[in-house]
């Protein structure tokens, strides 16, 4: 029968249509597998790496708060120390003359240690015989300190010791 021909005919015609549609199909879905196992090598190369990224910055987390920590109980002893917060009186700095420290104490002008103890220390001053100092007070704002022997005042100028 001739109409079975045709339909038979029609049909193979579709047949090969579709094959060639499958045919491209197939090397577009072939095409797609091999770029996503690209693309999975490189995310499991990338979350490897930030696992390790993630190990690093959680150490460093650790070091930053063992740090503030740190610092926080550095600041707390500094201002215990200090017995205040108020940087207008911070004159308290050390001076050293032959290895013995001073305490310049808030600008008054009083002097912590004994100074016949530590100018006794200083060859010079040892062998005159006019070493009895009876006094010294420091000018804080123009940093000269002014010893006292006896009736005779000397002068020393700091202002080159000072670091502000």
């Amino acid at each position: 029968d001739s109409a079975g021909v045709a339909a038979n005919a029609s049909d193979i015609a579709t047949n090969a249509s579709d094959i060639a549609t499958n045919t491209s199909n197939i090397a577009t879905n072939t095409s797609d597998i091999a770029t996503n196992t690209t693309d999975i090598a490189t995310n499991t190369a990338d979350i490897a790496t930030n696992t390790a990224d993630i190990a690093t910055n959680t150490s460093d987390i650790a070091t930053n708060t063992s740090d503030i920590a740190t610092n926080a109980t550095d600041i707390a002893n500094h201002i215990a120390a200090d017995g205040d917060t108020d940087a207008s009186n911070e004159y308290n700095s050390s001076l050293g003359l032959n290895g013995t420290v001073l305490e310049l104490v808030d600008g008054g002008g009083t002097l912590s240690d004994d100074l016949d103890a530590v100018f006794a220390t200083d060859a010079e001053l040892s062998a005159a015989s006019d070493d009895d100092i009876t006094g010294a007070s420091l000018d804080a704002p123009s940093n000269v300190l002014t010893i006292s022997e006896g009736t005779t005042d000397v002068t020393v100028d700091l202002s080159d010791l000072d670091d502000s």
